[in-house]
């Protein structure tokens, strides 16, 4: 099976590299959302940041011009020496210190209840500040899939149809609340979030890998998708609001 999996990632990886425009397209959502965060910081010079969800693996670094607070469910190794100040809890509970920047970069869709998280994200913010997510979208095939097989089996899949896959950064449950572009453009307005800004991607047909035909096929359905403008299949988003 393993051997299958790579022999048709290699094939794809080269598909790839034949014809980019038709197999890469839209991509780096790391880097958009990265250069969001930078452009924030320039703007409004937040003395307070808070990184949601990263562990020990946050998007910014450590500062003489803010504080950086992580927030996780669970402290792991190193933290300590990442953040200014660390704090185990999950996002769906209140956050007791205001903060001028909340960030996070695909944690909202392993949040089994985003009505709260949003709420606590709104909450934690100072007058003025902002936030800015990256979340994928659970309309997307490989989300469909993901659904579809529960949270159960998702870790035992992930790990025969993507060996190559980091076990440290992938497997975790996902719930995918409020986790398309409407239904998160609805619930950041009904928080009572201003200036919300979302631009959305399409290509995640690297899920599909394994199987040479249907990495094809997906990549296909994402191109008509984007040039179709439909959000709901698409793979992810960037969303950015300022509490007022």
């Amino acid at each position: 099976m393993k051997s299958f999996v790579v022999v048709n990632k290699e094939f794809c990886e080269k598909l790839a590299g034949w014809f980019p425009r038709f197999f890469k397209g839209q991509g780096g959502h790391k880097y958009l959302l990265k250069k969001k965060l930078d452009e924030v910081l320039s703007a409004k010079h937040p003395k307070k940041v808070m990184d949601v969800g990263s562990a020990n693996r946050p998007m910014l670094e450590r500062s003489p011009d803010y504080t950086l607070t992580g927030l996780d469910i669970e402290e792991l190794s190193g933290c300590d020496d990442l953040y200014d100040l660390f704090i185990a809890q999950s996002i769906e509970l209140p956050i007791a210190t205001p903060q001028d920047l909340i960030y996070s970069n695909a944690v909202l869709e392993h949040i089994p209840d985003n009505e709260a998280a949003i709420n606590s994200i709104f909450g934690g913010l100072n007058a003025g500040g902002v936030t800015v997510h990256y979340l994928p979208c659970k309309g997307h095939p490989y989300a469909l899939i993901l659904r579809a097989v529960g949270k159960k089996r998702q870790k035992y899949i992930i790990k025969k149809l993507r060996p190559w896959a980091d076990p440290e950064k992938t497997g975790y449950p996902t719930y995918f609340d409020y986790c398309s572009p409407g239904q998160m453009l609805r619930l950041f307005r009904d928080t009572g979030f201003e200036n919300i800004e979302m631009s959305v991607f399409y290509r995640a047909n690297s899920y599909f890998k394994f199987f040479f035909p249907l990495y094809v096929l997906i990549t296909a359905f994402e191109n008509l998708c984007e040039i179709l403008g439909i959000r709901y299949f698409s793979s992810g988003m960037i969303i950015s609001a300022e509490r007022g």
